[in-house]
């Protein structure tokens, strides 16, 4: 993702374009309608989920499905901001997308922090439904006490990271649009800022560059850390999965293997 460099009051917000350089995909037609699309159908998938889970007759009297539906309402959250796109984009941005652009920095700031509460939440759900499985398959951990010790550090952990991430980003006023983002993501407010198609990033004032590029730098690795430490853990978790089917399963053939062996044993 592009960063934004520090503004100063004496630019004037403007926009480079040259006829021979074409749009980043994410400023056309086709970039609008993608993520419209798979932002509805994925929504669609996740309300089935739920009512799935619903009709089912253990509902949410397991672990696994309040799990599942917390996953799904998170994915809700986002997805709908993605099919939302350019909409709660401000209207009168510097950058301009192929979609229509209806809303103001205030509905900009809205859809970026639910979509960073939703994407957050999900994939921290995510990891810990992987370390859910590793309780159950690996540890053998009764499923009362799972529920009773361990799902709620889960959702301690998943929420109090997605409302940790989206606040942080938006009392930092690190909302805004982006050239190859169809929808408003963590980025700096460049509302007095140039931006040059041809560059493919914003030219903002440089009396203040130093300071705003290394806050810019920190915000950008708040994130990137806990993305890094999830995508670790899902891995470790994968891992100990993995070994623990091949085990069990080596346990199970050298068990049918013996149970044969004994059934001829019996008919000669």
């Amino acid at each position: 993702m592009q960063t934004t460099e520090a503004f100063s009051p004496s630019f004037s917000p403007s926009i480079e374009t040259s006829s021979a350089i074409a749009p980043h995909f994410a400023m056309t037609t086709a970039g609008f309608i993608v993520p419209t699309i798979s932002g509805l159908l994925s929504t669609c998938c996740s309300i089935l989920i739920l009512y799935a889970i619903y009709k089912t007759p253990l509902k949410l009297s397991t672990t696994y499905h309040r799990i599942m539906s917390m996953m799904s309402i998170f994915d809700i959250l986002a997805s709908v901001c993605i099919a939302l796109t350019t909409l709660p984009m401000p209207s009168d941005d510097i950058v301009r997308f192929a979609g229509p652009m209806l809303g103001n920095h205030l509905t900009c700031q809205i859809q970026g922090c639910i979509l960073s509460f939703g994407l957050a939440g999900g994939g921290s759900l995510y990891m810990c439904l992987s370390w859910y499985f590793v309780c159950r398959m690996t540890l053998m951990m009764h499923s009362n006490t799972i529920t009773k010790r361990i799902e709620p550090l889960f959702y301690l952990y998943s929420f109090g990271l997605a409302i940790f991430l989206s606040s942080y980003y938006l009392s930092k006023d690190m909302i805004s649009t982006v050239p190859g983002y169809q929808f408003c993501v963590t980025s700096r407010n460049h509302s007095n800022c140039n931006f040059s198609i041809e560059k493919g990033f914003h030219e903002c004032g440089h009396q203040v560059h130093d300071t705003m590029h290394s806050e810019i730098e920190r915000s950008s690795n708040v994130i990137v850390y806990f993305i890094g430490f999830n995508v670790v853990l899902i891995l470790v978790a994968m891992i100990i999965i993995l070994w623990t089917i091949s085990k069990k399963s080596k346990t199970i053939k050298r068990a049918l293997d013996i149970q044969r062996a004994s059934e001829n044993a019996k008919r000669t």
